[in-house]
């Protein structure tokens, strides 16, 4: 067992020395015989430490030569989703988005990458546990919440960068968005339009899983208690993330009594898509009636409303930007940032809504 140890943490050393540089592409390695000696072991040790690296892609060997370090890519990703990220319909939108601008920074990297879907357990989760044990990974974005929940498992002495697209809180490192800015804005941005009263509808989902599970909420009423508002449990709502979720959430707000114009904070964009059925449907105006403040995904084909609303979008791009620098401080032997980097939204206003609010001062 102590042989098996030391030949993992050999191939993992000098692997980081090949991903960092420090053994340039095409470059040989020094002999067996004098590795075993460097490194106080046996020449099966080494041999079998190679071999790995081999496997995985980062040497080749030349009977009678030696071996070589291989020319290849600077990073090979993994992108690992379970069922709920690649199919539910609170994720769905996001997935196409997310993978457009993983192939973007990989066409610029000229990284490597592969995709696993469905991990929702070890039995789903075997194609991508072999090519884990293969070393066929430099860094593994994670989508997936059974890898989340068993990462300190799965990656337990591996040096391959993990990072999440959520804020899993069994990670050590995850980039997501800031709900909690996105509401808080929000607030202040309907209140500097005219709403006297603000009502936020929520994503009932279970967030469990999540370092932030109430980040939306505490940062609509810090921001109500910001402009002087009282809490008021009528107008936060927690939802079914859908279409009809969202409808019967708007119906729910909109009476002829409320004062107007009416503010409401949507943290999805399939609810905003509902309620905006519901605006219509009784006969509401917008931006007159009603002012709507969305979360929306960047490019997703949910968060292109006809109407002028104001959007809070998710700079994917940005995320997969963030990712691929900290692989590259990984690569080269530093430590990225530790806990969950958070992105701020891009607050998009529809030209339509701010001539509107210009023609009512007047």
């Amino acid at each position: 067992m102590a042989r098996q140890n030391k030949s993992n943490e050999l191939a993992e050393m000098l692997r980081h020395q090949i991903t960092s540089g420090q053994l340039q592409a095409n470059g040989q390695l020094e002999a067996i015989a004098k590795l075993a000696k460097r490194h106080d072991t046996t020449v099966a040790t080494v041999s079998k430490a190679l071999a790995s690296l081999e496997q995985a892609g980062y040497v080749e060997r030349f009977p009678g030569k030696g071996v070589f370090v291989k020319a290849r890519q600077n990073c090979r990703l993994a992108l690992v989703m379970d069922s709920a990220f690649s199919y539910d319909s609170t994720s769905v939108s996001l997935l196409p988005i997310l993978l457009n601008e993983l192939e973007r920074k990989c066409q610029e990297e000229s990284w490597a990458y592969e995709l696993f879907f469905s991990v929702n357990d070890k039995s789903s989760a075997q194609a991508f546990l072999l090519k884990l044990a293969q070393n066929a990974f430099d860094a593994i974005l994670i989508c997936s919440r059974w890898v989340a929940e068993n990462s300190a498992d799965i990656f337990k002495g591996k040096s391959v960068f993990t990072v999440g697209v959520y804020a899993y809180k069994e990670l050590e490192l995850s980039i997501s968005f800031d709900e909690y800015k996105m509401a808080y804005d929000a607030v202040m941005e309907l209140d500097r339009r005219g709403c006297r009263q603000i009502a936020f509808v929520d994503r009932n989902k279970d967030l469990s899983w999540s370092k932030n599970p109430d980040s939306g909420v505490r940062g609509y009423y810090d921001g109500l208690k910001n402009i002087g508002q009282l809490r008021n449990s009528q107008l936060y709502l927690k939802v079914p993330v859908s279409q009809q979720g969202g409808y019967d959430a708007f119906c729910k707000l909109l009476s002829d009594a409320m004062p107007r114009p009416f503010g409401i904070i949507s943290n999805d964009s399939m609810l905003t898509m509902g309620g905006i059925q519901a605006v219509l449907s009784k006969k509401f105006r917008i931006p007159e009636d009603v002012i709507i403040a969305s979360h929306a995904n960047q490019g997703c084909g949910a968060a292109q409303f006809p109407i002028p609303i104001i959007k809070y979008e998710y700079p994917i791009n940005a995320n997969l930007d963030l990712i691929a620098k900290y692989i590259k401080l990984h690569n080269a032997g530093q430590n990225p940032p530790s806990g969950v980097v958070l992105l701020p939204p891009i607050k998009i206003v529809d030209s339509l809504l701010d001539k509107q609010l210009c023609i009512e001062v007047l």
